[in-house]
């Protein structure tokens, strides 16, 4: 592709701004994790409009930039975390992807990325990372636990609530499953702000549709069926790692399920005329609030399908 001169000066300028968001964002942590949403922006944008290697050129620029002004470490783990989502975020809102096929690609490109920084920063440091999770883990329950027990809190029902968050096994079996859902989520919200901006600036993409028309579709289901009677078979095989495995396909499992009722609640909400902004702050506190409780609402939506909204089932999509 024949680079122009106005895409080199638009990385330049998008560089400078991803730059200083960096900077800033370092030195005041509590905007570090929007400033570095805000910096895969312009990497984004740069991917949909131009290329690829207009964006890396960008990342690099950034990132060299900024590690004169912060640690190369930091600078590094941000590019590793952030930079990779974003480039695919751009790339499939270029070649006019589906969201969920978007999404989908983000989520692996996001967990990828979870992974790539904390082997870097291994690499690194020389330390053990997940070791030392789990050792600032265990010093944050044992401070809660020790105020429970100050505040006159039952000892036995203390000593199993804490006693289960401190077992390590169980939270190493736990974390690529919680990875995952964050890589989605993550996704979602990398996807739906990115939305926004181009809808501002009059870009034309695919555009994710709004949640209660969400749905599970048969070539889904019939993967995550597949990757939960695959993982069951592993576990009773006794393959190595399989209760990891099966521990992460069954949080996807719940997961998807529970976006799935929170989807058909949504509907519920919009039909019987909640305002939409009320609608999400109800989504949040009923997702936090009830999430086991929405995985089978989920379920049961699928199989009697509510909404009649499933195309695969004969049903028209609203707006089709």
């Amino acid at each position: 592709m024949k680079i122009n001169t106005k895409s080199l000066l638009e990385a330049a300028i998008l560089a400078a701004l991803s730059t200083v968001i960096i900077i800033v964002s370092y030195y005041i942590p509590a905007l570090l994790t929007i400033g570095a949403i805000a910096w895969s922006i312009p990497i984004t944008l740069l991917t949909f409009k131009y290329d690829i290697k207009i964006s890396i050129l960008t990342l690099i620029v950034s990132l060299l930039i900024s590690s004169a002004f912060i640690t190369p470490i930091t600078a590094a783990s941000i590019a590793i975390l952030y930079g990779l989502p974003a480039l695919i975020l751009g790339f499939c809102l270029r070649k006019k992807y589906p969201p969920f096929t978007t999404l989908i690609s983000m989520s692996i490109a996001m967990f990828l990325s979870y992974v790539l920084t904390f082997k870097f920063s291994e690499l690194i440091t020389g330390k053990d990372i997940l070791q030392e999770f789990l050792e600032i883990m265990k010093q944050a329950v044992n401070y809660s636990k020790s105020l429970a027990l100050k505040h006159g809190g039952d000892q036995k029902a203390v000593e199993d609530t804490f006693s289960k968050l401190l077992n390590v096994d169980l939270v190493k079996m736990a974390l690529p499953g919680a990875m995952v859902v964050a890589a989605v989520f993550g996704s979602f919200i990398d996807y739906y702000i990115v939305q926004i901006i181009f809808r501002k600036l009059n870009l034309k993409i695919n555009e994710i549709k709004p949640v209660e028309y969400w749905y599970i579709s048969n070539s889904t289901s019939y993967g995550i069926f597949f990757l939960t009677i695959a993982s069951l078979i592993m576990l009773s095989a006794g393959v190595n790692n399989a209760e990891i495995i099966s521990a992460t396909v069954y949080a996807i499992f719940v997961f998807a399920f529970a976006v799935q009722g929170i989807a058909l609640i949504s509907w519920l909400f919009k039909k019987r005329g909640v305002p939409g902004k009320l609608v999400v702050v109800l989504d949040i506190l009923i997702l936090i609030m009830f999430s086991q409780i929405l995985f089978f609402i989920g379920i049961l939506d699928y199989i009697i399908d509510f909404r009649k909204i499933n195309p695969s089932r004969g049903n028209k999509f609203p707006g089709e």
